[in-house]
């Protein structure tokens, strides 16, 4: 099997774009699920052989330390979780099951793919995931066991898991148009950026709208008759969907004006009540399941409130201002490192929004990983 092919597979499993029709078993967190990603994740340790000796570098040494860091602060949450919730040691390893997709890191460095192989990967991902979104937007097919509706509209039918992991191919695609023009590459970019916009998801569509902007107008080098093309072209497929635009513009000023707002409850809930004691504020409250607070649980629904709808304040709420920091840590390194790529770097700005990532479930700690690696493969053996 071919590095790019695992990546690949790897990247359909974590996403749940096996979430068909045909497979209604494997539903998203689901348990059938998780094993089976576990099972491929051990599947790269019985297939491949180790080529290269990146995990024995001193910078690759240096940020498996700072995943350590990361681990040990998801170690003490457990403990909190249990002094301050009740919450059991065994109860809590069947709770956390999403964070073993960390080992990933490890196959990984195990491989020792190369940056394009991976690329290679996300590539294969996103045409399979265009592919499934023509089918579902276009041709209205009930591809998938999301909410589905033929007699709706293509807004009210955007539920196509694995969204998120697209991102980085995007800013992949971006990158490589500011370093050579081609027609194919803005067309495939193009696509995505259409994508986000029907998609109508802020946190993924306005970032990657700016980014996409940016570079076409001041980053990409060719003639200035197809820039002119180019920049026309653009500004009426803006002008197309300004409306659907000024909609959600109009939404997002409502909603930061709104103290009522369902959002900023939640986050003042995690900020500010949900933690019993300053130890849960520096420390994390833990991942709290269902089974062990049912009262909890009971109440965010009751409430509207989702971990997933706050990001980055979810995962403070789980692992404390020291998880923060953890994280934090890792990211900020790769981004004040001027060596690093501009894909990497676009993808962990847009990651620093803080209401669309939660790092606790597969698919982002899968992209998380790969992005990191692709990093240190890149300071390794390309710099």
């Amino acid at each position: 099997m071919k590095p790019s092919l695992y990546v690949y597979l790897v990247l359909v499993v974590v996403s749940n774009l096996f979430n068909l029709r045909f497979l209604p078993d494997l539903v998203y967190d689901s348990n059938e699920s998780f094993i089976l990603l576990m099972g491929i994740i051990a599947l790269g340790f019985i297939c491949f052989r180790p080529k290269r000796i990146i995990f024995k570098t001193s910078l690759t040494k240096k940020y498996i330390q700072y995943f350590e860091f990361v681990w040990i602060t998801i170690g003490i949450s457990i403990i909190t979780c249990f002094l301050f919730w009740g919450q059991s040691p065994i109860q809590s390893f069947l709770t956390y099951r999403r964070l073993f997709s960390y080992l990933f890191l490890f196959t990984l460095l195990w491989i020792s793919p190369s940056a394009d192989e991976i690329i290679k990967g996300f590539k294969y991902y996103t045409y399979t995931f265009l592919v499934i979104a023509f089918c579902i937007w276009i041709l209205h097919i009930p591809m998938t066991n999301v909410i589905y509706d033929a007699n709706a509209e293509i807004s009210m039918n955007n539920s196509i898991p694995g969204t998120t992991i697209i991102l980085f191919y995007f800013y992949y695609l971006l990158m490589k148009l500011r370093e050579r023009f081609s027609f194919k590459g803005l067309i495939l970019v193009s696509c995505l950026m259409v994508y986000y916009v029907i998609n109508q998801n802020r946190s993924l569509m306005f970032p990657c709208l700016f980014f996409y902007i940016y570079t076409l107008v001041y980053k990409v080098k060719f003639n200035f008759f197809l820039k002119s093309i180019i920049i026309i072209s653009l500004s009426c497929v803006l002008s197309y969907n300004f409306e659907l635009i000024g909609n959600l513009l109009n939404e997002t000023r409502g909603q930061l004006d709104d103290d009522g707002y369902v959002r900023w409850t939640a986050i003042k809930y995690f900020l500010t009540d949900l933690s019993p004691n300053f130890i849960c504020d520096i420390f994390g409250n833990g991942i709290i399941s269902s089974i062990s607070n049912p009262a909890l649980w009971l109440r965010l629904y009751a409430n509207m409130w989702n971990f997933n709808d706050v990001g980055w304040l979810g995962y403070y709420a789980f692992f404390g201002l020291l998880g923060i920091i953890a994280i934090f840590n890792i990211i900020l390194r790769i981004l004040f490192d001027r060596r690093s790529f501009s894909d990497v770097r676009m993808f962990l700005i847009h990651m620093l929004v803080p209401t669309i990532w939660c790092l606790w479930m597969p698919d982002t700690i899968v992209l998380f990983c790969l992005v990191v690696y692709i990093y240190l493969y890149r300071r390794t053996y390309v710099l």
